[in-house]
C-alpha cells in the first residue's frame, strides 16, 4: 500500500465523516398552532392567503400524543407547515369540536384535515405518519388548492367562450383529473374539430382517456371509429370506456331509461374482448337486471344461463380453497406486521366477512339470476327447475334461511301447475 493511502486510511479513523444529523424535536421550531376561536382561525386564513390545517384528536388518543411528541415538533414539519397553513387544534369531544368533527365526519383518531380558508374540504389524512409522509400530505394538500385554482380560471375562461382546441383539451384534461363531468366541454372539443382530425388514432385516443360520461356525442363516435385504433390502444382503453358505459348503464336502470340502458349494453358487449372476468360478470349482472326490467323471458334466460352455469360445476373444495387464497392475500400485510389494521376504519368489523368472500361472490351471483327467474317466468315455465338448483347451490355454499325459503318457495310454484 503507497505511503498516501496509509495516510488516507489514518485520517479516515482518527477523523471519521461527519454524517448529517438527524434533527431532534424543537417545539420552538415544530407546528405552530393559532391561538383562538375557529371564526378567528378562518378569517386569519383568508387575510394570509394561506390554507388551514386542523388538527382533530382526543385526550385519550395514543397516535396523537406520539404525533405531538415525536413529529409535530420536528423543525422541517413546522417549516412545511407554518409557511402554508393556519394550524389549528380541535379537541373533538370538547366545545366547538363536537359540531366540526361531526360536520367533516371525522370517526377516527387522529384526524388530519387541511381546507381552504372558506373551510371546503381539500384532503384528509387519518392515523400516525412519520414526517416525511406527513409533508407529502401536507404538499397534496397543496396541490388540491391550486388544481381548484386552475379549474376556476379554466371555467372562467369557457364561459367567456375561449374555444381554442389546445385550451379546450386542457380544460377536458383537469375536469377529468378532478372527477368532474366534463361533457359539455368534451362536446364543444368534438364539436370544433374537423372530421379528418377525429378520425386520427392520437385524437381518439384523447377521447378515450378523457371522456367520463355516457353523456356526450364523442362517447358514440370514438365506439363507432374504434377498429382506427391499433390493437394495443383498444385493448388500454376498453377498461375504461367499459366503467364509463356501465356505470351510465347502471344509472339509466335505476331511472327507468330502458333505451339508454339497451344502448350502452350494446357498446360495452364491443369491448369484451379485452376485458377482465370481473368485467364481463357484470356486464352479464346489468344484461339480466335490464332484461327483468323490460320483462323479457328470453333476455332473462339467455343472461341468467350465462352469468351463473359455470358456477354449479364448480367443487366446493376449490370454492373454499379460492376464499383462503383471498383472505390470505388480503392479512398477509397485517400478520406480517407490515400494515397495521387498526389504522383502516372498520377492519376489524369488516375481519369475519373476509374469510369467505369467493363464496360471497359466487351465492350473489346465483341469488340474483334464481330471483330473476323467480320475478319473470311463470309458473309453467320448465326453466324455473333451474333457478330451484341455483338457489338450492346458494344454501349449500352458505346455508341460510331466506335462502331454504326461496328454493322451497319456487319448488312450491313449480309443483303447483
Amino acid at each position: 500500500m503507497k505511503t498516501t493511502d496509509h495516510f488516507l486510511l489514518l485520517l479516515c479513523i482518527l477523523f471519521p465523516p461527519m454524517l448529517p444529523a438527524k434533527a431532534a424535536p424543537d417545539p420552538d421550531r415544530g407546528v405552530q398552532f393559532f391561538e383562538g376561536t375557529w371564526s378567528e382561525a378562518l378569517n386569519a386564513a383568508e387575510a394570509s392567503g394561506k390554507l388551514i390545517f386542523v388538527d382533530v384528536y382526543t385526550d385519550w388518543c395514543p397516535p396523537c400524543k406520539r404525533m405531538n411528541k415525536e413529529v409535530l415538533p420536528l423543525p422541517e414539519v413546522g417549516e412545511s407547515y407554518n409557511t402554508s397553513f393556519i394550524n389549528y387544534k380541535l379537541d373533538a369531544e370538547k366545545g366547538d369540536g363536537i359540531a366540526l368533527a361531526k360536520q367533516y365526519e371525522v370517526a377516527a383518531y387522529p384526524t388530519y384535515l387541511y381546507l381552504d380558508a372558506q373551510g371546503n374540504l381539500l384532503h384528509r389524512a387519518v392515523g400516525y405518519f412519520g414526517a416525511q409522509a406527513f409533508i407529502a400530505h401536507a404538499e397534496r394538500a397543496l396541490a388540491s388548492a391550486s388544481d381548484a385554482q386552475n379549474l376556476r380560471r379554466l371555467e372562467s375562461a369557457f364561459n367567456n367562450g375561449q374555444r381554442d382546441p389546445a385550451f379546450l383539451r386542457s380544460y377536458i384534461v383537469k375536469m377529468n383529473e378532478l372527477g368532474i363531468s366534463n361533457s359539455q366541454a368534451i362536446n364543444t372539443y368534438f364539436e370544433a374539430l374537423p372530421l379528418s382530425t377525429l378520425t386520427q388514432p392520437d385524437e381518439l385516443a384523447f377521447l378515450g382517456e378523457h371522456i367520463n360520461s355516457m353523456h356526450n356525442l364523442a362517447l358514440v363516435f370514438l365506439l363507432d371509429h374504434y377498429h382506427l385504433l391499433d390493437a394495443e390502444q383498444q385493448r388500454k382503453l376498453a377498461p375504461r370506456l367499459f366503467g364509463v358505459l356501465t356505470d351510465g348503464a347502471a344509472e339509466a336502470l335505476a331511472a327507468y331509461r330502458p333505451f339508454d340502458v339497451k344502448q350502452a349494453l350494446a357498446f360495452s358487449e364491443q369491448l369484451l374482448p379485452h376485458l377482465g372476468e370481473r368485467q364481463q360478470q357484470r356486464f352479464l349482472r346489468l344484461s339480466l337486471m335490464h332484461h327483468v326490467s323490460v320483462r323479457d323471458t328470453a333476455g332473462v334466460k339467455r343472461w341468467g344461463k350465462a352469468l351463473v352455469d359455470s358456477i354449479m360445476t364448480i367443487p366446493p373444495d376449490s370454492v373454499k380453497a379460492e376464499d383462503n387464497r383471498r383472505y390470505q392475500a388480503v392479512t398477509e400485510s397485517f400478520l406480517s406486521e407490515a400494515q397495521d389494521s387498526t389504522s383502516i376504519k372498520g377492519f376489524e368489523a369488516d375481519k369475519p366477512f373476509l374469510v369467505n368472500t369467493y363464496t360471497r361472490e359466487l351465492v350473489s351471483f346465483l341469488y340474483e339470476a334464481a330471483n330473476a327467474y323467480d320475478t319473470a317466468l311463470a309458473d309453467d315455465d320448465p326453466a324455473l327447475r333451474e333457478a330451484w338448483a341455483w338457489m338450492m347451490r346458494c344454501d349449500e355454499l352458505m346455508p341460510n334461511e331466506r335462502f331454504a325459503a326461496a328454493a322451497n318457495r319456487i319448488r312450491a310454484r313449480i309443483h303447483a301447475k
